[in-house]
């Protein structure tokens, strides 16, 4: 939000060709073959007027005005990832600071950039959770030895059409493939499938035959 105390921002239009435009907010401009702003002159697949920004409110807008090519606005900041695709008849609020818009026709790809000043701005001060509250549960990503384990569990399910739980390697062949010992092989079986289990997976014994079957599922996700 724009402190009210201080003027709205202006915003600036560049093709990245030497050609720009600065609108104050009682201005409003239009992209296009024959827009205020002009892309594509030459180009027969661009829209005369693509896309339009102007200001009203709280903030800039642009709204796509074309009748089949999408828009894809992405935020250029290091601080700030962000990506909006914007289609036909669509309009969003350009965040401030720097953005770009990118659409294409077969004949190029174009990109624009838009900057909005983000002086003025109001920033809300950080907040901290209540020290009371549970932290955040966070679902498990397999470590690199996990994955090879439901790798080598999962291989003859993925490999054979048809293929049952007696194709299923046992732990000694699990261990010898991977150079583990079998009893290494079976913690980090039983200690994968308690934390499946934490992220809510319906885990059964043999906890083998389990991981087997989730990892082959996962795959053909």
């Amino acid at each position: 939000m724009t402190s009210p105390d201080l003027p709205a921002p202006p915003l600036r239009i560049d093709d990245l060709l030497g050609n720009y435009v600065i609108l104050d907010p009682t201005m409003q401009a239009t992209v296009g073959r024959s827009g205020s702003f002009p892309v594509g002159t030459d180009d027969r697949y661009l829209h005369r007027i693509l896309f339009q920004v102007w200001y009203s409110g709280q903030g800039w807008f642009l709204g796509n005005r074309g009748s089949h090519i999408t828009l894809d606005v992405e935020s250029r900041s290091v601080r700030t990832r962000s990506r909006a695709s914007v289609g036909p008849g669509s309009i969003i609020p350009l965040p401030a600071g720097p953005s770009a818009v990118a659409f294409s026709t077969p004949e190029r790809t174009y990109e624009l950039h838009i900057d909005i000043p983000t002086s003025g701005l109001q920033r809300p001060q950080p907040v901290q959770p209540d020290e009371g509250t549970e932290a955040t549960y966070e679902r498990h990503t397999p470590t690199l030895e996990q994955r090879q384990l439901m790798d080598v569990l999962a291989e003859p399910l993925l490999k054979f059409a048809g293929a049952s739980e007696s194709d299923i390697p046992t732990v000694k062949e699990v261990a010898e493939t991977l150079g583990w010992s079998e009893k290494k092989t079976h913690q980090k079986i039983e200690r994968l499938c308690a934390r499946l289990a934490q992220d809510g997976a319906g885990v059964y014994k043999p906890y083998r035959l389990f991981l087997a079957h989730y990892a082959a599922a996962q795959r053909r996700r």
